[in-house]
């Protein structure tokens, strides 16, 4: 199985600034690292990154080349900010098509428990990612940089750890691997 991971923004492009002074990009990177990590050992997986270091693709590099390498899962991470509302707060699970809602809620199950944060559910919502794609895409927003526990929590080495322990989980669940 081919699986396009994408880290949330990169390069140019730093994402949401957080409450504690760090930019989305410096937490999206090592969660998908770690992840891809994790599942490396899988040889029944191929693992395909948009980036593996601080680079910018393009909105359409990132689903042109899922779909040029015919994966068949898209997993895209980001931290999520909503400027003046600290108080808002937990994990959610972004889906487009009506073919990517099983991989919608394998990462539901087992990505939002890993991190002890708030479930903030499953959401169908229009994003390039998740609707260009042809395979199964899901963009999942771990928490939000704009609380101050939050932020905190999302660039430590243990909540990164356990997202991308309960992520590779849900992939390899929904592929039907373990």
């Amino acid at each position: 199985y081919t699986v396009v991971l994408y880290a949330g923004h990169g390069g140019s492009d730093p994402g949401a600034g957080s409450v504690i002074g760090k930019v989305e990009k410096d937490f999206t990177l090592p969660v998908i690292l770690k992840l891809q990590a994790i599942l490396a050992s899988d040889k029944r997986l191929n693992l395909v990154l948009t980036r593996s270091t601080d680079t910018y693709p393009t909105l359409s590099d990132r689903y042109n080349l899922a779909n040029s390498v015919g994966a068949d899962l898209f997993l895209s991470v980001h931290g999520n900010s909503i400027e003046n509302k600290p108080s808002v707060n937990g994990s959610e699970v972004y889906y487009t098509r009506e073919d990517s809602l099983d991989f919608a809620k394998m990462v539901h199950q087992y990505a939002v428990p890993s991190t002890g944060l708030v479930d903030r559910g499953i959401l169908k919502r229009n994003y390039a990612v998740t609707r260009e794609t042809k395979m199964p895409a899901v963009l999942y927003e771990a928490g939000y940089l704009s609380n101050v526990a939050e932020a905190t929590k999302m660039y430590s080495e243990d909540f990164q750890n356990k997202l991308a322990q309960g992520l590779a989980t849900a992939i390899l669940k929904y592929l039907k691997l373990s």
